[in-house]
């Protein structure tokens, strides 16, 4: 989510002697000068990744490789910042996918990380939706295995057991496919569609 308007155009000033950072427009490529992106960052302090979650974990990192053929490894802040021609950086709001739910905070790729571990689901992709109340919640939607024969009560009673009550998605949908993006992205945005 974005921060209020109040929050907006924050000055963050320049980066550290010890860091080496991009910013990257929606398709991983370097943003023009003055445009918006994500900060992602190069530095000796990174951490190596999360814990026993390799999906998570390459979903946050940004890679490169150099006309050496040695690959840098950056990881993705989710700040969305902008760079003046002096090299200052300022903060414009987030992209990541953390939301605020009933006073919580929860991060929609850890409770799309969950679903996608169980035996019977290929893939799976997690948003944010409002309910027929106009309250704000999550749905999620889910392409199964070849031979799964599970149905969404019981996905969603398997999110109960790994997951806590706020963070369980308030409907989930079974999908043969997913909408894309051309380079293979899920359209999440067009995924609540088919929650009408």
């Amino acid at each position: 989510d974005s921060p209020p308007e109040s929050e907006k155009q924050i000055p963050l000033g320049k980066v550290w002697f010890d860091v080496t950072y991009k910013i990257l427009s929606q398709d991983d490529n370097e943003a023009r000068l003055g445009e918006p992106g994500e900060l992602v960052v190069c530095t000796s302090t990174m951490m190596e990744g999360y814990w026993n979650n390799p999906k998570l974990t390459e979903r946050s990192l940004f890679r490169e490789t150099d006309e050496q053929g040695k690959e840098r490894v950056y990881f993705r802040t989710g700040d969305v910042v902008t760079k003046d021609q002096h090299g200052i950086l300022t903060f414009q709001g987030r992209n990541d996918r953390q939301i605020k739910i009933r006073g919580y905070r929860v991060e929609l790729d850890e409770i799309e990380a969950v679903l996608a571990r169980h035996e019977q689901v290929k893939e799976a992709a997690t948003f944010l939706m409002e309910t027929e109340q106009q309250e704000r919640t999550m749905g999620a939607a889910v392409i199964l295995a070849s031979d799964s024969d599970i149905d969404h009560t019981a996905l969603i009673a398997y999110c109960r057991r790994l997951l806590p009550s706020y963070a369980v998605p308030h409907r989930i949908e079974i999908l043969t496919e997913f909408p894309r993006t051309s380079s293979g992205k899920v359209k999440r945005s067009e995924l609540v569609h088919f929650f009408a």
